[in-house]
């Protein structure tokens, strides 16, 4: 991201870069324009003005500059958000890729357990688990997913789930090879790698 920002242009029109402009006339204007640039991206927006505020930290750090161009510019932009697949879109994805791909498999699990791409990347087998529980007052076993989310991990160490299996779930993971450490791999079997 860092990258990407400092070869940039400042102002599109004009061919100079991010890199090749002093620090002391870094502009808060400036610095809102190219984030509107991502606009139609508001993650990338978020993870480039995070990128960007580690730059400014270093520059108050080496005494460069001594006001923050980044202040309240992570003010939301006016966007309605990541639109849910209608069910139009859902089917022609599932007609696309079968179950016991790898595809399907990412889609099965995400829709299914409704966790972060992170959270779903590093699930592992021995994750699946049964567990005794209440349901409507009937004590049953429940097969599913107990793990730790990723978010905050570090921090708090994370927040413990266990999320039962649906028969829909149950179904993607059925044909599933249960030797490989974790949930999804890659095309070479592998560990899927990790979210960033």
């Amino acid at each position: 991201m860092i990258e990407e920002f400092l070869e940039s242009r400042i102002v599109e029109e004009v061919p100079t870069t991010w890199r090749e402009a002093p620090i002391p006339a870094t502009k808060r204007n400036y610095l809102k324009d190219f984030l509107n640039r991502y606009e139609e991206k508001p993650a990338k927006r978020k993870h480039m003005l995070v990128a960007i505020r580690k730059l400014i930290k270093i520059a108050f750090d080496k005494e460069w500059i001594e006001d923050d161009p980044t202040i309240r510019l992570d003010e939301p932009l006016h966007y309605k958000g990541w639109k849910a697949w209608t069910p139009e879109a859902m089917k022609k994805f599932e007609d696309r890729w079968p179950i016991g791909s790898g595809a399907r498999t990412c889609y099965g699990l995400a829709l299914w357990l409704g966790n972060r791409r992170g959270d779903v990347a590093s699930l592992r087998w021995a994750d699946l688990v049964t567990h005794r529980v209440a349901v409507d007052g009937e004590v049953k076993d429940v097969e599913g997913f107990d793990f730790t989310q990723q978010k905050n991990r570090n921090r708090s160490g994370g927040k413990r789930l266990f999320i039962p299996i649906t028969p829909m779930l149950r179904e993607i993971l059925e044909p599933l090879d249960r030797s490989t450490e974790t949930v999804l791999v890659t095309t070479y079997g592998n560990r899927s790698p990790p979210s960033r």
